[in-house]
């Protein structure tokens, strides 16, 4: 076997590296507006989460704080019925037949407590 001669360390490297140059203006700001985004996202995790705590330990705190709308009041013509009704989120469609026979579809809307329109049936 040949006999492998050790490798001299290199004596002509620095053995202390450079110290890194003084930050630039743009890094600066750059290094700013990292931290500043740093703490929006901690601080914005923060709300959400109490938030959320919050509801889930009051939840019928959020269901009050909407007061409804008290009682609205919806044109029947007289002699009409009503013939059916449909719940669908926020709206409603309420059918109504008049004594002739003529139906008419009224939709509501139960959110704002308003009606939003109207569609007669049958014959113009």
């Amino acid at each position: 076997m040949a006999d492998i001669a050790p490798v001299a360390p290199d004596r002509t490297a620095d053995p202390q590296p450079e110290a890194a140059p003084a930050p630039t203006g743009a890094a600066r700001v750059l290094k700013a507006g990292v931290v500043v985004m740093g703490l929006a996202l901690v601080v914005g995790f923060g709300v959400v989460i109490i938030t959320i705590a919050n509801r889930a330990a009051n939840p019928e705190a959020a269901a009050s704080a909407d007061s409804g709308f008290g009682d609205v009041p919806v044109a029947v013509p007289s002699g009409a019925r009503v013939v059916s009704s449909v719940l669908d989120g926020r709206r409603a469609l309420v059918t109504l037949r008049d004594e002739a026979g003529q139906e008419t579809l009224v939709v509501l809307d139960v959110i704002r407590g308003e009606e939003t329109g109207r569609f007669s049936l049958g014959q113009p």
